[in-house]
């Protein structure tokens, strides 16, 4: 069965626990990062990544980038605000 953990940069659900997957560094790659030093390294990615899905969100007309389902991967203080329901056997974001 596969375990499911919120991710901390991100907000929607990520695996912790797969079977037959020893490695959950391939499953959350900011652990490896952490533990090879390069932390700092995977702290900009995640930055650029926001900042470039933020400008792609602001491209659309009528689209609120602090919408909870719209801007919590792009805004630090909704990422974790919305909710979804996901698809069967699978947590939606949160």
């Amino acid at each position: 069965m596969v375990e499911w953990t919120e991710d901390p940069d991100f907000g929607y659900e990520v695996a912790s626990s797969v079977p037959g997957v020893d490695d959950i560094e391939i499953l959350q790659p900011g652990r490896l990062y952490e533990r090879t030093g390069r932390d700092g390294d995977y702290a900009a990615m995640v930055a650029k990544m926001k900042r470039e899905r933020s400008e792609y969100l602001a491209s659309f007309d009528g689209l609120d980038p602090l919408d909870p389902q719209v801007g919590r991967l792009t805004q630090p203080d909704t990422m974790r605000a919305g909710t979804s329901p996901g698809t069967p056997g699978r947590p939606g974001p949160r």
